[in-house]
């Protein structure tokens, strides 16, 4: 199955211009392999409108409690705090 995800910002909290959620969104990046592998989740792409502040994120899980027990991590939950 695959799961989309939309992440959307302000122009305020976008990680170009925000050295803290900036850092936030590099240390996610560097794990979201490893943590999806630990669910048996798959990274399909992932993909981003820098201007208008909203990325696209596409999943393959096996089923949905694979992929919310991925989205727990902490990595993920720090991101949906900006």
């Amino acid at each position: 199955m695959y799961v989309l995800q939309v992440y959307t910002h302000s122009p305020e909290s976008c990680p170009i211009g925000n050295p803290k959620n900036r850092d936030i969104t590099m240390d996610w990046l560097k794990k979201v392999d490893a943590l999806t592998a630990k669910h048996g989740v798959k990274v399909v792409g992932i993909w981003t409108d820098r201007w208008g502040h909203k990325s696209w994120a596409v999943y393959e899980t096996p089923d949905m409690e694979a992929f919310e027990k991925y989205e727990q991590e902490p990595e993920n939950l720090a991101k949906i705090t900006f």
